[in-house]
């Protein structure tokens, strides 16, 4: 049980929290980080006086993360390590579970297996999956593999504060497709040319982004595809 395990190991003394309820509890740890802790799960921190921000995750877990550059934050969930400076992200590892996986929806986090780390416990160099906003990534402790694609249904990003309503009159589709990728954080990959003179009418709103792309395709006959973290249309004719 690795959860077990690493909070038996840790230096400084450890409050837990198991979530016996049936729903979801908000934890604020002392340097103002939020945990969503999901009903059945358990996590165990300390006061951070150390000088380490360290958690251990077993379950599901949301995380809005307290920025402080001086100390990376760490989650140990199983069979993986989360590493972020100030972010919003998930994370779910259940002991017994052969699989893990990490959701971003802010910022950046680096995660790695816990079995690639060094002796003195850092991550070992080129062994990081690098996150961003709306990708995900799943760990198989079985083949001790990561898989990085893009989240189920992906948000628009509210860094920058500029939010699209997504209401287009005769406007270039390679515009649509350039806000989209802007909003969204993805990246859309097709052939600029092919559409450089195609317009459309397209009252997208607040669908969601897969949803914005189905209308898109269906108008111009093309057709998307996810590959990893990527989008890709392929196909299509512009007459309009």
């Amino acid at each position: 049980l690795e959860y077990e395990k690493q909070v038996s190991r840790a230096e400084v003394s450890l409050l837990e929290k198991v979530n016996t309820t049936k729903i979801q509890q908000t934890i604020v740890l002392q340097d103002g980080t939020k945990v969503k802790l999901k009903p059945g799960s358990k996590l165990s921190y300390s006061d951070f006086s150390a000088g380490r921000r360290v958690v251990y995750l077993n379950g599901e877990g949301y995380f809005d993360v307290a920025k402080d550059k001086s100390k990376p934050f760490l989650v140990y969930a199983g069979r993986i390590v989360v590493r972020v400076v100030g972010t919003r992200f998930n994370v779910v590892s259940t002991t017994g579970k052969t699989k893990s996986n990490v959701s971003v929806t802010s910022g950046k986090v680096m995660v790695y297996a816990t079995g690639k780390l060094d002796e003195s416990g850092n991550q070992k160099a080129n062994q990081a999956i690098y996150l961003y906003p709306n990708q995900k990534v799943v760990f198989d402790a079985t083949t001790n593999a990561f898989e990085k694609s893009l989240v189920a249904e992906p948000v628009q990003l509210t860094e920058t504060g500029n939010t699209k309503d997504f209401y287009y009159t005769n406007t270039s589709v390679n515009s649509i497709l350039d806000e989209l990728e802007t909003a969204y954080g993805v990246t859309i990959r097709r052939d600029t040319a092919l559409f450089e003179s195609c317009k459309v009418t397209a009252p997208l709103g607040d669908l969601p982004l897969f949803r914005k792309l189905d209308i898109i395709c269906q108008t111009i006959g093309a057709t998307y595809e996810v590959f990893g973290t990527e989008i890709v249309i392929s196909g299509g004719v512009c007459n309009l």
